[in-house]
């Protein structure tokens, strides 16, 4: 059997592709009132925080700029596939303008950002069971 370059280079973009949803499955994300990505690994439970554009922050885990990208473009294609992106989207933007409102009126205490958290990861992962609020 003779292959063509077309051929080829669909089938190297087809493994590729499984190869990185494999690997985002490896990892956790949550997305932080204030904007922060935190990203944990399933295995090793290492942790890291980036920031939205995907640069690092700070934390054990460190992945490349393109690495977190990817990881953040997987999540959101397992939540359109469920058909929860466009709700959790207007969701995440009114917990936003809560926040802001919020920090307006001078409740910025460490519970009500932190109970900020927890909605805002609840809306974007609604699937998610155990997020082990305090």
């Amino acid at each position: 059997m003779k292959l063509t370059k077309s051929q080829l280079k669909q089938i190297i973009k087809e493994e590729l592709k499984t190869v990185l949803k494999e690997e985002a499955d490896d990892y956790s994300v949550e997305k932080l009132s204030n904007g922060l990505i935190r990203i944990r690994k399933k295995d090793s439970g290492l942790v890291g925080l980036y920031n939205s554009d995907g640069s690092y922050k700070s934390g054990d885990l460190r992945l490349s700029q393109e690495k977190v990208k990817g990881i953040i473009k997987e999540e959101r294609q397992k939540l359109d596939e469920q058909g929860e992106r466009s709700n959790s989207s207007s969701a995440l933007q009114a917990i936003n303008d809560l926040e802001k409102k919020l920090k307006t009126l001078g409740f910025t205490g460490p519970r009500v950002l932190h109970l900020l958290d927890e909605l805002s990861n609840a809306t974007m992962f609604p699937e998610r069971k155990d997020w082990g609020a305090t």
